[in-house]
């Protein structure tokens, strides 16, 4: 994997995520972000890993970022 890649680090935070992995799975989302921090699909994986980790306002804040980067996306909006 290309350590610059943030797409990378999403994918494998999608992986984590399957595998029950949702720690690991945060800090990959979260270092994708770091590398690009426009990226509404990555927040709504995160937003999603931190609900699935019982932290809703970490998810919150990751579904209206979705929402400031995508005002259409309807799923983010559902989720808020």
């Amino acid at each position: 994997m290309d350590p610059r890649n943030p797409e990378g680090y999403n994918g494998r935070g999608v992986l984590l995520s399957e595998q029950g992995k949702t720690a690991e799975a945060i800090a990959a989302f979260t270092k994708a972000l770091e590398l690009k921090p426009n990226l509404p699909h990555v927040y709504s994986n995160r937003g999603r890993a931190f609900a699935v980790s019982g932290d809703v306002d970490a998810a919150i804040r990751d579904f209206q970022q979705v929402l400031r980067l995508d005002p259409t996306n309807a799923a983010a909006a559902a989720a808020v």
